[in-house]
């Protein structure tokens, strides 16, 4: 195994308010962006055409959510250095941003605890812009090694509930979830909309197994220079064992004849009223294994839940769908709850 870099974060080192060491991003340009929809295989005017986003209301191109995440995971990614681990992210965005803004991270420690042996971290951390607004607000869990001890590991056995769902997904069961009772759903949500929470969508394989090519474009689009996403026979030493891509690079949607993977997958919803708009209301992610050169990755949706709200602009519904990854020897490696906004 390769030696720890200088600058390893230790469990021992952490406390409870303890600050993590922002990064500034940008001014992201027009480069940039492109890149990253190369990458991430999204072509929305929002995010590409600047006449669109100026008809739209809207003062330059939007940098894309999924971007925004990318720079937090960057971030995290490298503060916890080669033998930390990121464990699990959930964002929120809160404002828009555009072509040629300028992005700072930063993070406070909130929880530590043990577990096998392993230092466990919790963060509240928060992307914020140069106006000073705070465009992706959220928590975060890492996993950091002990000063001796072995680096933190990069495989985790999935929790019983996604054991289960697992089993259901293989049985080819179509409701895989039930709705918590709890959770009222509101007038905006008809019967036949309550019925199909919990159903799966259908199952997308990735179009081709992961290639050096496409870990080198998303490290390189996510301003990632972790060695062991680009260093081969760096990657054999560490617990890794070969060239692995990016956390993000497996929560991507890529594209075919029905749209975009993982978007598509959800099955359709009709509301009471017409929507007059919506966007991304965020994302939680949680990592298992990670993923290898060689690699091809199966997304599975479901519709998890929807909620209805009161927000300041009007009524809204949230769509909650969640996607299950998985590997081609069925392992679970990541999983993503999805929220999508819809003005009423």
């Amino acid at each position: 195994m390769v030696a720890a870099t200088s600058n390893q974060v230790y469990f021992d080192n952490v406390q409870v308010g303890m600050e993590v060491p922002g990064k500034t991003f940008g001014p992201i340009e027009s480069t940039d962006l492109v890149r990253f929809c190369s990458a991430w295989e999204t072509y929305s005017l929002l995010h590409t055409y600047q006449k669109y986003c100026l008809e739209q209301g809207h003062r330059d191109v939007v940098i894309n959510g999924p971007f925004k995440q990318a720079l937090l995971i960057n971030w995290l990614d490298n503060w916890v250095g080669d033998d930390g681990f990121l464990k699990a992210m959930t964002i929120q965005h809160r404002v828009f941003d555009f072509h040629d803004d300028v992005f700072t991270t930063s993070g406070v420690i909130t929880k530590t605890y043990e577990v096998d042996g392993f230092g466990y971290a919790e963060l509240d951390i928060k992307l914020t812009n140069q106006r000073g607004e705070v465009s992706c607000p959220g928590v975060a869990t890492v996993v950091l090694p002990k000063r001796g001890g072995p680096p933190a590991p990069v495989e985790y056995a999935p929790p019983p509930e996604y054991v289960d769902l697992l089993k259901k997904l293989a049985s080819g069961e179509e409701r895989i979830a039930e709705r918590k009772p709890e959770q009222g759903l509101g007038d905006l949500i008809p019967d036949k909309a309550r019925e199909t929470i919990g159903l799966r969508g259908y199952a997308n394989e990735w179009p081709e197994p992961l290639d050096r090519g496409t870990i080198r474009r998303f490290a390189d689009a996510t301003f990632e220079w972790k060695r062991a996403y680009r260093d081969e026979e760096y990657a054999k030493q560490t617990p890794y064992g070969g060239l692995v891509a990016p956390p993000l690079t497996v929560l991507r949607v890529p594209l075919n004849e029905w749209g975009m993977m993982g978007e598509s997958a959800v099955p359709h919803v009709e509301f009471a009223r017409q929507g007059r708009g919506g966007g991304n209301a965020g994302q939680e992610a949680e990592w298992f294994k990670p993923v290898k050169l060689g690699d091809t990755i199966t997304q599975t949706a479901y519709l998890a839940d929807l909620v209805q709200r009161q927000g300041r602009s009007g009524e809204m519904v949230i769509i909650y769908g969640e996607t299950i990854y998985t590997n081609q020897r069925g392992e679970l490696v990541a999983r993503s709850r999805q929220g999508t906004l819809r003005q009423m």
